[in-house]
C-alpha cells in the first residue's frame, strides 16, 4: 500500500513542495481514483501509468515508487562531514 503523503514525497524527487502536492492532487484525479489515505496496488498501477505520460522526466519518482512505500523519501541534501568543523572566526584587531 502507497500513502498519499508517500507519493508526494516520491513527487518531491521532482518538483518543489507546492508543485509536488498538486501534481499528486492532479495524477490521483487523472487516474479516475479520489484522494485517499492509501493506495492498492491496482491503484499504483493506474497512477504510475498516468505519471508516465504526464511528464517525460519523472524516472526518479517512478522509481522511488517501485520500492517499499516506507523508503519513498526525497532526496536529503548533503551535509557537513561529521569530521570536518568549521574554523574558528577570526577576531577582530583592537587598535
Amino acid at each position: 500500500m502507497l500513502t498519499h503523503e508517500a507519493l508526494v514525497k516520491a513527487l518531491l524527487l521532482r518538483y518543489d513542495h507546492f508543485s509536488a502536492g498538486v501534481v499528486a492532487k492532479e495524477v490521483v484525479g487523472l487516474a479516475g481514483l479520489e484522494k485517499k489515505d492509501g493506495y492498492e496496488k491496482a491503484e499504483i498501477k493506474e497512477i504510475v501509468a498516468v505519471l508516465e505520460k504526464y511528464d517525460s522526466r519523472i524516472a526518479p519518482v517512478l522509481e522511488a515508487l517501485q520500492g517499499p512505500p516506507e523508503e519513498v523519501a526525497p532526496a536529503k541534501k548533503a551535509e557537513e562531514a561529521p569530521d570536518e568543523k568549521k574554523a574558528p572566526a577570526k577576531k577582530k584587531a583592537k587598535k
